[in-house]
């Protein structure tokens, strides 16, 4: 059965977790409205994770560079890059991505902003639980 989390205007579907795969790939659907929270760039040490947009429009920054998707359209983000995203201020978006190997970081990261609820969230918290999760965050801690 597929879980679903909800929070600052995204929602997850988590479609395939690592259990699923033998830790091969996980996947999620993320509903985004045009004011969505999204995390701050950051950059996947451990897993590759390709981008397919469904429906809307998104910009992500991938190692500085602009990189609009409109629906139809794909990103592949390697290990490494860094990235953010900002869905489209007018229609919002839809992804689907897979993460190759497979990780269970945006399931968790989620979770964590579920569980903070209306408050603003501990950063140092939040970039413990990337950094266990093989993610780095491009702001580092203890910036502004």
């Amino acid at each position: 059965m597929t879980e679903e989390l909800e929070v600052g205007g995204m929602r997850m579907s988590f479609l395939l977790n690592t259990t699923d795969t033998d830790g091969s790939a996980s996947a999620f659907r993320a509903e985004m409205k045009p004011d969505s929270l999204v995390p701050p760039p950051h950059s996947h040490d451990t897993f590759d994770e390709t981008v397919y947009c469904a429906a809307g429009a998104i910009t992500f920054a991938v190692n500085g560079k602009p990189v609009p998707l409109s629906a139809g359209d794909a990103l592949f983000i390697p290990r490494g890059a860094t990235h953010g995203f900002r869905p489209d201020p007018e229609r919002g978006a839809t992804l689907v991505c897979v993460s190759t190997p497979g990780s269970d970081y945006f399931r968790a990261a989620m979770q964590f902003f579920v569980d903070t609820g209306d408050g603003p969230p501990d950063r140092e918290a939040l970039f413990e639980l990337m950094r266990r999760h093989g993610v780095t965050p491009a702001v580092p801690a203890g910036a502004p």
